[in-house]
């Protein structure tokens, strides 16, 4: 199965790499399941971080009183060009 995937993602120019569930690192006490969620847990909390500052870099606010990831602010966001 991993393999076929592998082939598959090759073929469309993904880089992936295939190995045995025991090699994979795991952190000490850590199911490997729940280790794959906190690192993409731990992706997810960069890259709002980076959507939220970039804005910033730039001299763009959001309007005074839009909090950070609702639907005004996503709206804001959006606008950005």
């Amino acid at each position: 199965m991993g393999f076929l995937l592998y082939w598959q993602l090759a073929e469309l120019g993904v880089e992936c790499e295939v190995l045995a569930p025991t090699l994979a690192p795991i952190k000490a006490g850590v199911s490997a399941d729940r280790s794959w969620l906190l690192g993409w847990k731990q992706d997810q909390l960069r890259a709002r971080n980076r959507l939220s500052k970039f804005p910033l870099r730039s001299g763009r606010r959001p309007v005074f009183g839009v909090r950070a990831w609702t639907l005004h602010f996503m709206a804001w966001v959006g606008q950005i060009r």
